[in-house]
């Protein structure tokens, strides 16, 4: 079950990866942009198991 709490933290994942994709840099770089975002929004530590799929 999604409680609002965790609704609002993949809203706010899917507004970073937004932002990232649209300033146009390669599905690589892209994918970079997004890990550092997500890195220094959790101070250089993550709490959580994670995948990121890459596809061009």
């Amino acid at each position: 079950m999604i409680t609002e709490p965790d609704a609002v933290r993949w809203q706010q994942l899917a507004q970073v990866v937004g932002r990232t994709m649209t300033d146009g840099p390669a599905a690589a770089e892209a994918l970079r942009l997004l890990v550092q975002k997500i890195l220094n929004h959790q101070g250089q530590r993550l709490r959580d198991d994670a995948t990121v799929l890459l596809v061009e």
